[in-house]
């Protein structure tokens, strides 16, 4: 795990790109995970994104 990346950091950033979601789409909190459904490794995993090669 990159130690550079702090949970904290993501569980702030996470929340704001939420409110900003739904915010953007009309889609309630409902729809959206409270919390970051993924782990650091999966973050800074560039296999883990669909279509990364493109």
């Amino acid at each position: 795990m990159d130690k550079s990346i702090e949970p904290e950091w993501i569980n702030i950033t996470y929340q704001r790109s939420r409110r900003e979601a739904m915010v953007e789409t009309g889609l309630s909190e409902e729809n959206f995970a409270i919390v970051c459904p993924f782990s650091v490794d999966d973050i800074l995993d560039l296999d883990f994104y669909p279509n990364a090669d493109e």
